[in-house]
């Protein structure tokens, strides 16, 4: 759905960097689709990657020096990042003028949040090291001259099905678990189904638990950035 968005703005020729991109499948299905500028930046891989349009750098965002991108991705990767600040900082040095950040997070202020407290999946302690909320986000990404295009939530029935599991004692890897047994788990069909249910209405209400937030450097800082950038 974000790659729909037309605040993502862009073209085949767009350059499209995405952080924390793993082996790079995102990059992969994007150049299947016609972008012909793919990079991505992990750490956590053994060497650079290099499928010819798809370009994988093994480097620390900190520690990356590129150029400047229409669009740059974090699809649930701030959360994990001991320094989002330090982060977004260098994210905006990233952007073109016209280009697009896009974050995709958990988010606190969320229906999930309110009903199952310490037993909300997407606390994930020790992995998830910040789960901001919608206003601390943008106050965050103002601070560094951002302005928000659009945002929405994408969240699904994980967000209550493995909540209940948590409640119940029930670990994600648990023989009881709906990641284990595909088929329903420790519920019923029609518990499934109401999961699914409420995740969409959450969503349309936005109190789901995650979230996609397109942004854009303000009018005002574009000067600046470019001037760090050079």
């Amino acid at each position: 759905v974000w790659l729909q968005s037309r605040h993502a703005n862009l073209t085949l020729d767009s350059r499209i960097l995405d952080i924390g991109c793993g082996n790079g499948i995102l990059l992969a299905n994007l150049r299947l689709l016609g972008f012909r500028k793919l990079e991505g930046v992990e750490p956590f891989i053994q060497a650079d990657i290099d499928y010819g349009k798809v370009k994988i750098h093994r480097t620390p965002l900190a520690g990356f020096v590129g150029g400047q991108y229409d669009l740059v991705m974090l699809h649930h990767v701030l959360e994990h990042l001991p320094e989002p600040a330090a982060a977004i900082e260098q994210l905006v040095k990233l952007l073109a003028p016209e280009g697009r950040l896009l974050i995709r997070i958990p988010i606190a202020d969320c229906e999930a949040w309110r009903r199952y407290g310490a037993d909300w999946v997407q606390l994930d302690a020790p992995r998830h090291l910040v789960i901001y909320s919608r206003r601390g986000l943008l106050e965050l990404a103002e601070r560094f001259g951002l302005e928000l295009c659009e945002s929405y939530c994408d969240s699904d029935a994980f967000q209550f099905w493995a909540s209940e599991q948590y409640r119940k004692g029930i670990p994600l890897e648990d023989p009881r678990s709906v990641a284990r047994d595909r088929k329903f788990g420790s519920f019923t069909e029609q518990e499934m189904e109401d999961f699914t249910r409420r995740s969409k209405e959450a969503n349309q209400n936005q109190v789901g638990d995650q979230a996609v937030f397109f942004f854009k450097i303000r009018k005002s800082a574009v000067g600046k950035q470019i001037h760090a950038a050079s």
